[in-house]
């Protein structure tokens, strides 16, 4: 679809539309939320190889890509988001018997399907098991962290029990009890690190996802975050922001809408588990799996600092974790996340159009397929 504008003296009219993927309409039914682990400790702790695994859904196929050694930690790199708002959401200090509040729904809050709750994404996920030549089917949450990129949890691509790894994702921005404002695409590519694939470690059940269709100039993103100072996590006046997608508890009772709405979580970490797992006391439900946990700073910037990856629901004290990022998977996951300012400007240039020209009146300008949030006019 092209993206045109017409200038008159007066008016200024832009036609802009989404189109969401062309993919076959599929089964919602099949879908239910991927149970909430528990901990359990890597499958070998002398494994040391970290390597990065891509799976092509396209190709059906499996690569993987060596990861450098990063022995120093790397400055953040920064990609403006399109959108710059304050904060909308509600103080943890009204919501607190615990330092992380009980989910509340998110379309309750103020400005919602509003950028950042724009960014979040439920992911229905197709898995296959190699070992009984079966699919199987789970939904999980996400986070929009650049226009053709999601942050998601490790086991939200491959399984820690069995062979099982997802083939085939359908994203959905902002659902809420059955509703897509913002269409719908799917996934093309997912990346993970091998300490995970292959070892089931914890400390890097995290994952990103390549999208077929750039959404995210229409939903926005977060950029991801990484710092070295742990007590950033635990200190009470930082506050962290989760929004998901919960189904079902511990013992695979139905919660809340059944993982049909988005639900919201705020306020800071108690307590370090292991190197990357940092954990907060109050329950977590299957289906929230892969949530991004988010912060906003002074500045209004907001990162991703990681994914809600297990927890124990079963036996009090109740707590969830996350897995946030080091400075290898921060720095690995930029290396394969491109830059929105990596634009061919000629390519961009050869889109355009003007029409008629020369004109004293009216006329037209055709961006063709350049995403309207990428278009900035400015008057001369």
């Amino acid at each position: 679809m092209k993206n045109t504008i017409t200038f008159t003296v007066f008016l200024l009219t832009v036609l802009c539309q989404f189109s969401s993927t062309g993919q076959q309409p599929f089964n919602m039914d099949l879908y239910t939320p991927i149970p909430l682990q528990s901990f359990t400790p890597p499958i070998d702790p002398e494994y040391k190889e970290n390597k990065l695994i891509m799976y092509n859904m396209m190709e059906n196929r499996f690569d993987t890509i060596q990861t450098a050694n990063y022995n120093e930690h790397p400055a953040q790199r920064t990609r403006q988001t399109p959108f710059n708002q304050s904060d909308p959401f509600i103080d943890q200090e009204e919501l607190q018997p615990f330092s992380f509040s009980t989910l509340q729904p998110a379309d309750q809050l103020a400005g919602f399907r509003d950028y950042p709750i724009s960014a979040v994404v439920k992911l229905f996920i197709t898995f296959f098991n190699p070992q009984t030549n079966q699919n199987s089917f789970g939904t999980c949450s996400g986070l929009m962290v650049h226009p053709s990129f999601i942050l998601t949890g490790g086991h939200c691509v491959k399984s820690k029990f069995d062979s099982s790894y997802a083939v085939a994702c359908t994203i959905i921005p902002a659902y809420n009890l059955g509703t897509w404002p913002f269409g719908l695409t799917t996934t093309t590519n997912w990346y993970s690190f091998s300490q995970w694939t292959q070892n089931g470690n914890l400390d890097y059940d995290i994952a990103i996802m390549s999208l077929a269709e750039p959404v995210g100039n229409q939903t926005g993103w977060i950029d991801l975050g990484f710092t070295p100072n742990d007590s950033f996590f635990t200190a009470p006046s930082n506050n962290f922001h989760s929004f998901g997608y919960p189904g079902y508890d511990s013992f695979g009772n139905p919660v809340f809408e059944a993982g049909e709405r988005m639900y919201y979580m705020n306020g800071y970490m108690d307590f370090w588990k292991s190197t990357n797992t940092i954990c907060h006391y109050n329950i977590g439900y299957q289906g929230q799996s892969g949530s991004g946990f988010f912060h906003q700073d002074s500045f209004q910037l907001r990162s991703a600092y990681g994914v809600l990856s297990h927890g124990s629901g079963i036996v009090p004290p109740y707590y969830t974790c996350h897995c946030r990022m080091d400075s290898m998977m921060f720095a690995t996951f930029n290396n394969i996340i491109p830059m929105v300012s990596e634009i061919n400007e000629e390519h961009l240039t050869n889109q355009i159009s003007i029409y008629p020209n020369p004109t004293t009146s009216e006329f037209s300008i055709d961006f063709g397929q350049i995403p309207h949030t990428q278009i900035h006019l400015r008057g001369c």
